[in-house]
């Protein structure tokens, strides 16, 4: 689906930039399609076309601590955080008319609550949720016209190709402890078929045990690969995956990027 826009007041970054950074605490946002600019603050969500007020809504909670607006040619849907007693509303209304659509209660009086959408399909909504202490993460696929969720993963979604979704469980097995795993799950967001795809990083001959280089990423995602930085007795290597196949082989080879530079001390 072509992105049209969504914008995050002080979060910033375009619709189809994934991942982001977790959700911040803030009391407004905007978006927009085409002549239409929609601006929700606390207690409400405000459609304007061509500069008139076309419609106004009430929005979940009166004083909410995070908002979010995300904007289809259809619909507008509005992510809604109440800090205080944990709970997390996913809202959807008629663009031209602002009639209410559905309503997901996605987290319900559970500590540290937060929730964004990561990215969507014509048909599903990606969300990325956490809560919980410890942290716990969540990613929920949930249907754009009814807004029921189709399907629930555990921890970090990593990125799509707008056929498959792939998320990182670190709740499975933590880099530093076990830096030959990399536990995944692979999501058919059409079908909602969830699989397990665990990696394995072999160990590079005559080079010891490998261990997490934790000065760089451990993954960067692409729609095709999935690479994986280590660091052995022989150096920094790069583990790429081609994701897509049903058994990913690696292409293990040395990570020939310039190191990164100093930050001078203030």
């Amino acid at each position: 689906m072509r992105r049209l826009l969504t914008l995050l007041t002080l979060l910033g970054g375009p619709a189809d930039a994934v991942p982001t950074p977790p959700l911040q605490t803030t009391v407004q946002a905007s978006g927009h399609y085409s002549a239409w600019i929609f601006e929700a603050r606390p207690g409400g969500l405000v459609a304007r076309h061509n500069g008139g007020v076309v419609w106004q809504a009430t929005g979940p909670f009166a004083r909410p601590t995070g908002l979010q607006l995300w904007v289809t040619p259809r619909r507008v849907i509005l992510v809604s955080s109440d800090g205080a007693a944990s709970n997390i509303f996913l809202t959807a209304y008629d663009l031209p008319t602002g009639r209410r659509l559905w309503q997901n209660r996605l987290l319900d009086y559970v500590a540290n609550a937060s929730a964004r959408i990561v990215t969507s399909t014509p048909e599903t909504l990606i969300v990325q949720a956490s809560s919980g202490e410890p942290m716990f993460g969540r990613v929920y696929g949930l249907d754009v016209a009814t807004g029921k969720t189709r399907w629930l993963v555990r921890q970090d979604f990593l990125g799509t190709d707008g056929r498959d979704a792939l998320m990182l469980d670190f709740g499975v097995a933590l880099p530093t402890n076990t830096p030959q795993t990399v536990p995944l799950w692979r999501v058919n967001i059409a079908s909602a078929q969830v699989q397990k795809l665990p990696l394995s990083v072999p160990a590079r001959a005559g080079c010891g045990p490998m261990n997490y280089q934790g000065s760089i990423p451990d993954v960067r995602f692409t729609d095709r690969y999935l690479y994986v930085f280590r660091q052995d007795s022989c150096g920094k290597f790069i583990a790429r995956f081609d994701w897509h196949a049903q058994k990913p082989q690696p292409l293990l080879y040395p990570d020939q990027r310039p190191p990164v530079p100093a930050v001078p001390l203030k």
